[in-house]
């Protein structure tokens, strides 16, 4: 899930954001800015043995301009590719299975400075 999720070599983000969840125990979350495109990338980790979890996220100090991309890795499913989710303001609602990890990819409006 974090390096070549979809067999283009697309990758988690390079730079860490904060992300909190109310009960790591059963639910993990970890974010990033991606420097070639400066899109954000959401991993999310239901650590449930049973029961899926739905999540909202609140995406702060960040435009959601566009759906955000889904992928899924489920406990006996390969990684796919699910329907992109659109956002509400700064909101996306996501439905998370038992034991699975997913991953979505915001878009953003604008490209970070490279690099030196």
């Amino acid at each position: 899930m974090y390096r070549n999720y979809d067999g283009q070599k697309s990758t988690f983000g390079d730079v860490s954001v904060r992300a909190t969840v109310p009960d790591p125990d059963t639910l993990a979350a970890f974010a990033a800015i991606r420097d070639r495109d400066a899109a954000l990338t959401i991993m999310l980790v239901n650590k449930s043995l049973s029961g899926d979890r739905a999540v909202t996220i609140d995406v702060r100090n960040r435009a959601m301009i566009a759906p955000a991309e889904r992928w899924q890795l489920a406990s006996t499913d390969p990684i796919t590719r699910l329907a992109d989710v659109s956002p509400s303001g700064a909101k996306v609602v996501v439905t998370i299975p038992a034991q699975s990890i997913t991953l979505l990819v915001v878009p953003t409006t604008h490209r970070r400075a490279a690099r030196h």
